[in-house]
Order: structure tokens, then C-alpha cells, then sequence
């Protein structure tokens, strides 16, 4: 596929410390707080409505089950799956 080599680096040290990370525990802290209020936050909608009520910094979009059926489509209409994932670690070109 055009790779020269390929390693995969994770390092335990840098788990959890990510911008993404930091976000995603805005977005629990906040999903907890409102489920101690006693709200009840059964769905990704209910979740949602919850989140944006609360004005946290994120911005969130609800994504719908027909978008991912939408894109898996176009998507295995053209690629093809890379032989020996498992044994990838790092990607460099």
C-alpha cells in the first residue's frame, strides 16, 4: 500500500490526558450531575437535551443511525480492508 514501515507507540503515561479526553469528562461530569438531580437519561437524545440545557463548553451534535448506514455504505464500496492490521503498530511514510 505505499507504507515503508509500520509501528504502533502506545504509551500507558499518555492515556487519558488528550484534549478529546478532557472533553469527554466535561461531558460525563456533567451527564452525572444531571442524573443526581434526578433527571433520567435513557437515550442519546435525552443526553443531548441534557447536555445543551446545561451550557457546557462543547459544541454536541446528535449524529442519527441513518448517517452511519449512509457512510458505511459509501465506504465499503470502495475500500478494502489493510492484510495484517493486528500486526500494525505505526503507520509512517
Amino acid at each position: 500500500m505505499g507504507f515503508v514501515s509500520v509501528n504502533w507507540s502506545f504509551m500507558e503515561a499518555g492515556h487519558g490526558k488528550g484534549a478529546p479526553d478532557g472533553v469527554g469528562a466535561v461531558i460525563k461530569r456533567c451527564a452525572d450531575k444531571s442524573v443526581l438531580f434526578g433527571h433520567d437519561i435513557t437515550d442519546a437524545k435525552t443526553m443531548m437535551d441534557a447536555l445543551n440545557h446545561a451550557n457546557i463548553a462543547p459544541e454536541l451534535y446528535l449524529v442519527e443511525e441513518g448517517s452511519f448506514l449512509e457512510c458505511e455504505q459509501k465506504i465499503s464500496a470502495g475500500m478494502r480492508p489493510v492484510p495484517g492490521t493486528m500486526k500494525i503498530h505505526q503507520v509512517s511514510d
